[in-house]
Parts: C-alpha cells; sequence; structure tokens
C-alpha cells in the first residue's frame, strides 16, 4: 500500500436547515476541522474558509511542537 500524499485534503459538505457544516481532513495526519456557514455562501467561500481554518490549525500544532528555546517552566513572554 502506498503512503498518503501528503498535501492529499479530503472535503465533506453537508446540508443543514439553512446552514453547510464543511469539514477538511487531512489524510498524511487525520488533522480534522469544521466550520458552519450559510447554505447561500457558495462552495468556494466554504472551501477557502474550511482550508484556511485546516491550515490555522496545523501551524498552532506545529508550534506547540516545537521545543522551546528557554526550559524554565511558565510563559514565554
Amino acid at each position: 500500500m502506498n503512503a498518503p500524499d501528503p498535501e492529499e485534503i479530503l472535503l465533506e459538505y453537508v446540508e443543514m436547515k439553512g446552514s453547510v457544516r464543511a469539514t477538511a481532513i487531512h489524510v498524511a495526519t487525520g488533522m480534522e476541522v469544521s466550520i458552519v456557514g450559510p447554505s447561500h455562501a457558495g462552495e468556494p467561500t466554504l472551501r477557502r474558509n474550511v482550508l484556511a481554518r485546516l491550515r490555522y490549525v496545523m501551524r498552532q500544532q506545529a508550534e506547540k511542537d516545537q521545543p522551546r528555546a528557554d526550559s524554565r517552566p511558565g510563559l514565554l513572554v
């Protein structure tokens, strides 16, 4: 079986009573995010927003996984 494409993202749209839930799943990491928007927003708008949220969450996770320069406990300000 081949390794997943590191850039492959699955998108799912589910319409519910005047709104749409858009879900994006990054296949390589399994990271999943969802947004809810109005059904009249259109697929391109929902796609852009859910992909932006996925990039944001993945960036936050990457920063969290980075070792801190200062190993002392507490907040680095």
